[in-house]
């Protein structure tokens, strides 16, 4: 989102799409499989379900940590958000069972890998 907003590109997929296609598509790879889910899931996984919302109800802790995600990822309750809600709820889960954030890095690393694969090409 950063970078579309510095060249002027929107955040859809098809801008995504065409932003892959010039000098720039090494950067959004980058940003889409490696470095935005290391972020991410320190900022979610690690800051609010494991610090913040620590004290909390553990499972109240997984929902709320997932509903942040999703809708910074999604501005509006939309299909797009719910299915962002239940794939992160996956990566809380994942950080729930292995107690290690890198397992829940390397999960949403794969998945976003994989959805550039078939949606890009």
């Amino acid at each position: 989102m950063l970078i579309g907003n510095i060249v002027n590109v929107g955040n859809t997929d098809d801008d995504l799409i065409r932003l892959l296609h010039t000098q720039l598509g090494a950067i959004v790879f980058f940003t889409l499989v490696i470095s935005g889910p290391i972020f991410e899931s320190m900022l979610f996984q690690g800051s609010l379900q494991g610090g913040i919302f620590k004290k909390l109800n553990l499972w109240l802790a997984i929902l709320l940590t997932s509903l942040l995600f999703a809708f910074a990822h999604g501005n509006m309750l939309s299909w797009a958000t719910l299915q962002i809600f239940f794939t992160v709820l996956s990566y809380s889960l994942v950080y729930l069972i292995t107690k290690d954030i890198k397992m829940a890095i390397f999960c949403h690393g794969l998945l976003n890998l994989i959805i550039w694969i078939f949606r890009f090409f």
